[in-house]
């Protein structure tokens, strides 16, 4: 069950700090798109907080950094290289640095690559209102290809100044479309509204799989 529950967690975390969107003024709402930049590089640290309940040993503590380096840009379409890794737990590494490509488009749908279908939030084709949702669906497996889709809910909760500089806050709700990985999960995702970029995101999670019940809860944070 180890193998599995980290392969999806990081496969989540990794697909979720994809997302970034330029977030636009249009009437009412705001027009929220990816902006690639060729040569740009992100960084990003994430820390996982994984507890199974029916087991008597403690939380176990996976930590592991992101970067995302952005290839080229062509019609709108960006060939990203991410490295996710290496991975280590409760202060042990565990599996070395991988990487993925994938070729994202500008509503931050993996149209080629790993990940192929939607990457960490698939944006709404119109301007979106403050209050308002959108649904967009990610599929979540492991070598032998997608085991599951999630299916979350998104709201733009507020675009506002944060630490200096101004962001889109959005809210999600998520659940899975299978009996065999059952998710459960909401969180908080913060872009920076001038060049799209993720500044951090907060998840928690309850999943079961192979019929044990996991919690986690994952913060990433901008390095």
């Amino acid at each position: 069950m180890k193998n599995l529950l980290v392969a999806f967690v990081v496969a989540s975390i990794v697909l979720a700090a994809s997302a970034g969107a330029q977030v636009t003024k249009k009437g009412n709402g705001y027009l929220l798109r990816v902006k690639h930049v060729r040569g740009q590089t992100l960084r990003y640290r994430t820390s996982t907080t994984i507890k199974v309940p029916s087991q008597t040993q403690g939380p176990m503590q996976m930590l592991f950094p992101i970067s995302e380096t952005v290839l080229s840009v062509a019609s709108g379409v960006a060939d990203v290289d991410v490295t996710a890794g290496p991975i280590s737990m409760n202060g042990k590494q565990i599996q070395p640095a991988k990487n993925a490509r994938m070729k994202i488009n500008s509503q931050n749908v993996v149209v080629e690559g790993a990940g192929s279908g939607v990457a960490g939030a698939g944006f709404p084709d119109k301007p979106v209102k403050v209050g308002h949702s959108w649904t967009s669906s990610m599929p979540i497996g492991g070598a032998s290809g997608p085991t599951s889709n999630v299916i979350a809910t998104l709201t733009l909760k507020a675009v506002k100044s944060q630490g200096g500089r101004r962001v889109a806050i959005i809210g999600f709700v998520a659940h899975s479309d299978s009996q065999k990985l059952a998710i459960n999960g909401k969180g908080t995702l913060t872009l920076r509204a001038d060049d799209g970029t993720m500044q951090g995101m907060v998840m928690a999670m309850d999943l079961g799989v192979q019929g044990k019940a996991v919690q986690s809860t994952t913060t990433i944070t901008r390095s």
